[in-house]
Parts: C-alpha cells; sequence; structure tokens
C-alpha cells in the first residue's frame, strides 16, 4: 500500500507549533507522494531544533545516496526487523 501525506498549513505554522524559524517558502500540498521533500522539525547538531525539507523515505546504510532503484518508504511490521534495508535503522 502507498503512503500520501497531505501539507495544509504554511511552513511558518509548523515551525510555531516546535518554537522554530522556517526559512523556506512551500505552498499547501493535498499528495505528496514518498520520495518528495516535506517539511521536517528535527534536533541539530548544536542541539537546537530547526526546520528543514527532507526527502522523505529511507536511505539504506548500504547505499552511497538516494536511488530511485531503492525506494523505502513502505515496510511490513512483521518483518522490519528482518529484512536489510530496514533492520539497522529498526534497531536505532
Amino acid at each position: 500500500m502507498c503512503g500520501r501525506l497531505v501539507i495544509y498549513s504554511s511552513p511558518e505554522r509548523y515551525a510555531g507549533i516546535f518554537g522554530v524559524t522556517a526559512g523556506f517558502a512551500m505552498s499547501p500540498r493535498y499528495n505528496v507522494p514518498p520520495t518528495f521533500d516535506i517539511p521536517v522539525c528535527r534536533v541539530g547538531a548544536q542541539g537546537d531544533r530547526e526546520m528543514m525539507l527532507m526527502r522523505w523515505g529511507l536511505v539504506p546504510g548500504w547505499s552511497k545516496g538516494p536511488d530511485s532503484r531503492f525506494s523505502m518508504f513502505n515496510a511490513r511490521s512483521e518483518t522490519v526487523h528482518e529484512k536489510p534495508a530496514y533492520r539497522t535503522a529498526f534497531k536505532k
């Protein structure tokens, strides 16, 4: 089953919820598929929160970078701990 999400508010509104600033503009999107860039709030290198655009999906540790052949965004909960693409990320 393919996942989708909706981004219906501005980055400034999301940034306000997390107490950060958004350094980018984005229009609402109502059908965002995996592998697209989405706004994410994360803890930065200095330990403070930051909001940035990140690619939705998993790049396996053995991959040299994002590759359309390895579109990792959909895992089965029953086997996620066994599959090589998800195993290390699942443990962490």
